[in-house]
């Protein structure tokens, strides 16, 4: 699964086989809306992340309240482009916009405006971020909609998180797990709280 539940790949048959995507139009007065406020963002389009070349800094990150941590993931897994405004908007389709705020005002603002329009979840896994992704998808969604196409009933999938974006997939699942570093709002919701990131969750899950 990509980008919060956008798209589920089959990795045997190497094709999207959920595809829950942004349309190009919606994506493109997205990136408009961005553009009105101090960010840093990425885009994730059939499974890869995009960055802006010139902005791909530590000063740029930094200023827009990106985590250390999550800048050496953008280092390592982003790929940057030039011209970057002009190729976003001409990509078909968006599975997930990331946008980091410079302003803390700024991202409220703009969370509620994108809420407010209806056509788009807007969650958040990290202070200071953004995710935008159409409202038909999700975690939750994407893990419903994987079932469906396996063939599995529901009640008997697990899903197991620790940021506030896996709130979705921990409620849907048969069975929700929070890790024992999640976030208390993540715990809260949960069936049960397991081991933590410095554990191994599925051997935890099969020893259960």
């Amino acid at each position: 699964s990509y980008s919060d539940g956008a798209s589920v790949y089959d990795t045997l048959k190497k094709e999207i086989v959920v595809d829950l995507t942004i349309p190009q139009p919606k994506a493109n007065k997205l990136f408009d809306i961005l553009d009105e406020y101090e960010t840093d963002i990425s885009v994730r389009h059939r499974g890869k992340s995009y960055v802006d070349a010139d902005r791909n800094t530590p000063e740029f990150h930094t200023y827009h309240r990106m985590q250390e941590g999550y800048q050496q993931f953008v280092y390592e897994f982003d790929i940057p482009i030039q011209q970057f405004d002009q190729i976003c908007h001409s990509l078909d389709s968006v599975e997930m916009i990331c946008a980091y705020f410079h302003s803390e005002e700024e991202l409220i603002a703009c969370r509620n405006r994108l809420e407010k329009m209806g056509d788009y979840t807007v969650a958040s896994s990290w202070p200071g971020n953004l995710e935008i992704y159409d409202k038909r998808a999700g975690k939750g969604n994407a893990l419903l909609e994987l079932a469906k196409y396996l063939g599995i009933d529901p009640t008997q999938t697990i899903a197991v998180g620790d940021s506030p974006n896996d709130i979705d997939m921990v409620t849907k699942a048969g069975l929700g797990l929070a890790m024992g570093n999640a976030r208390q709002e993540l715990k809260a919701i949960a069936d049960q709280t397991i081991c933590t990131n410095d554990e191994h969750a599925m051997r935890y899950i099969q020893r259960e």
